[in-house]
C-alpha cells in the first residue's frame, strides 16, 4: 500500500492503539519515499499493528489463531530489543474450518482471488513516481531543494545509525547527504501527479478499496461482479463526543441510550446488546451489512490530565461484522503482536449466554504495549464476526466471559 493511502486508512483505528504501539516500539520499518515526520513514524508503527497472530493455535491443535493470522511477519526494534511481529485481521477470516459450509469457503476464497486481481490492476495502472526520487538505501530521508529553474536538487540522508536506531533531527542534519541527484521540472510534475492520484478518492466506494478514478471504479466493479461479490459503498458513521454518538457533520447528537436502541433494532435482529454499553467510541456501517462498533463495557473513571480531568475506561471492545459475500482485503482493521505473546496465548471455546459457541484467543504477556488483548470470533451463516477486547489490566477468563455475554452474537446477520 502506498504511503498516502495508508495514512487515510489510519482513521479506522482506535487512537489509543496508535499510542500504545508507538510507546513500546522503536521500529526500523523504513520510509522509502519521503519523510512525514513523527506522524508517519507513529503510523508505520501501527502498520506494525496491522499484522498478526500465529504459533500457539497450531501448538495446541485448536483452530484458534488460524482464522485471524495474516501469514505475514517482520522484525522490529523495541525497548526490549529486536522482536518478531506477526499480524492478524479482524475483518476477514484468514482460514475456514473443514467443517464449515462449502459456500462459506467459496466466498472467502473468491474474496481473496478478487482482491489479488484488484491489487494487480492497481499496480499496473497507478502513476509511477520517477526513479530519481527512489532512495538509494531503504533507511533514507529525502529532502528536495528548488534550483530556481523548475528543477530541484534531491538529497538523501541516512536516518538510522549502524545499530538501526533512528537518528534525531540534529544527528541527521549533522551528516552530509549520502547522495544527491538533479530532478527535472518534468520529473517533479510526474511526482506531483502521482501524489495527487494517491490523494484523490473516487466517490461511491469505501476508501479501503482505494478507488481513485472512473477507470478504477469500472475495474473494481467488473472484478467483484465476476466473483459474485458485493462492494462496500460509502460509509455511514457515528462518532463519540462526551460519551454521545454524533454524526460526521456534527449536527445534533444521539444520546447513548438512543444509539443503543437504534443499533439493537437495525443490527441485531431485535437486540445486539444483551447489556447496554456504558459508552461508545465509534460506530459505522455500510449497506452491504458490514458494520463495526467500539464501546465501553464498564463504568468510566475520572482521571487527571494536566489541570483538568477526563473520563477514561480501562477496558474497551471493538466488534466487526464482515459478510462473506463482500469483497474484503482483510487489512481494514488489524493489530500486530510479538511472537512471544502468541506463543503464550491461551485458546479455548466458550458458549456465550445466547448459546453461540465462540473461539476465544487471549494473548499472553502484556499483549500490545502493556494492554491485554483478547479476540473472540465466530463463523455465522452469513458473516464472520470478531470481537476484540483491550484492557489496561490482564483480564481473567471470568471477566472476558462476562463481556462476551453482553453480546447476542446469534442475532447478527
Amino acid at each position: 500500500m502506498k504511503v498516502l493511502s495508508f495514512l487515510e486508512a489510519m482513521d479506522q483505528l482506535d487512537d489509543r492503539i496508535i499510542l500504545e504501539v508507538a510507546s513500546t516500539m522503536n521500529s526500523t520499518h523504513n520510509n522509502k519515499r519521503r519523510s512525514f515526520g513523527r506522524k508517519l513514524t507513529a503510523t508505520l508503527l501501527v502498520a506494525a499493528a496491522l499484522l498478526a497472530l500465529s504459533a500457539a493455535a497450531y501448538a495446541t491443535g485448536f483452530f484458534g489463531l488460524r482464522a485471524l493470522e495474516k501469514g505475514e511477519s517482520y522484525s522490529a526494534d523495541t525497548v526490549n530489543g529486536e522482536k518478531e511481529f506477526v499480524g492478524i485481521s479482524i475483518t476477514q477470516p484468514q482460514d475456514v474450518p473443514d467443517e464449515a459450509d462449502e459456500a462459506i469457503r467459496e466466498k472467502v476464497e473468491n474474496s481473496e482471488k478478487a482482491w489479488a486481481e484488484w491489487l494487480a490492476w492497481c499496480e499496473a495502472n497507478t502513476p509511477a513516481e520517477p526513479a530519481v526520487f527512489t532512495p538509494p538505501d531503504e533507511f533514507c530521508y529525502m529532502d528536495m531543494q528548488e534550483n530556481g529553474d523548475g528543477s530541484c536538487t534531491v538529497s538523501f540522508y541516512r536516518n538510522v545509525d549502524d545499530e538501526g536506531n533512528y537518528l534525531t533531527a540534529e544527528e541527521l542534519w549533522a551528516n552530509p547527504p549520502i547522495e544527491q541527484r538533479q530532478a527535472s521540472a518534468e520529473e517533479l510534475a510526474a511526482l506531483s501527479a502521482a501524489a495527487e492520484y494517491q490523494r484523490s478518492q473516487y466517490p461511491g466506494y469505501d476508501f479501503n478499496y482505494h478507488v481513485h478514478d472512473a477507470a478504477g471504479a469500472a475495474a473494481l466493479e467488473e472484478i467483484a461482479a465476476r466473483y459474485g461479490l458485493e462492494l462496500r459503498r460509502e460509509m455511514e458513521r457515528f462518532l463519540d463526543a462526551d460519551m454521545q454518538a454524533v454524526p460526521d457533520d456534527l449536527e445534533g447528537a444521539m444520546p447513548r441510550a438512543e444509539l443503543t436502541a437504534w443499533i439493537n433494532e437495525n443490527f441485531g435482529s431485535g437486540c445486539l446488546f444483551a447489556a447496554d454499553p456504558y459508552g461508545y467510541d465509534k460506530f459505522y456501517y455500510y449497506d452491504d451489512g458490514t458494520f463495526a462498533v467500539s464501546w465501553y463495557p464498564e463504568p468510566l473513571e475520572m482521571r487527571p490530565l494536566g489541570d483538568s480531568w477526563i473520563e477514561v475506561c480501562p477496558t474497551w471492545c471493538y466488534l466487526y461484522n464482515s459478510p462473506y459475500g463482500t469483497l474484503s482485503s482483510g487489512d481494514e482493521i488489524g493489530v500486530a503482536v510479538t511472537r512471544d505473546a502468541l506463543e503464550s496465548a491461551q485458546c479455548r471455546e466458550y458458549s456465550a449466554a445466547d448459546g453461540t459457541l465462540l473461539n476465544v484467543v487471549q494473548l499472553g504477556g502484556d499483549g500490545i504495549g502493556g494492554m491485554s488483548q483478547t479476540f473472540a470470533y465466530v463463523y455465522l451463516d452469513d458473516s464472520f464476526v470478531v470481537l476484540q477486547i483491550t484492557s489496561e489490566r490482564q483480564l481473567t477468563d471470568a471477566e472476558v466471559d462476562a463481556i462476551l455475554d453482553t453480546v447476542n452474537f446469534g442475532n447478527i446477520g
